[in-house]
């Protein structure tokens, strides 16, 4: 925006006394924390759940479940669920990882 030669704000549209961009080093460190916590969260919600369906179950569906067929002989329902739940974690360790490449280059 500035390289193109605006001396307004992108987002008002005021014009800006300096063009000088100051990186928010604490807020960039709150964010990623946050992110971490999300994603720990997230993490110990699936492991929670997991094992409540687990101990829901009889030994023996558990063991049917962990060999990939249901007791019924079709694989167990909730596949979908799990794919969720992993590409939900992988979104937030991308995020993660793009703010901490943003801060080391910020440091540096």
């Amino acid at each position: 925006w500035f390289q193109q030669g605006h001396r307004s704000s992108p987002v008002t549209g005021k014009n800006l006394l300096q063009l000088t961009l100051t990186p928010e080093i604490m807020l960039r460190r709150a964010i990623v924390e946050y992110l971490v916590m999300l994603q720990e969260v997230a993490l110990r919600q699936a492991d929670r759940e997991r094992l409540l369906r687990e101990a829901s179950k009889g030994s023996a569906d558990v063991v049917a479940e962990n060999s990939g067929m249901g007791t019924s002989g079709k694989k167990p329902a909730g596949p979908k669920k799990a794919a969720r739940e992993r590409s939900q974690s992988e979104r937030l360790g991308l995020a993660l990882r793009a703010c901490r490449s943003a801060e080391e280059r910020a440091e540096a």
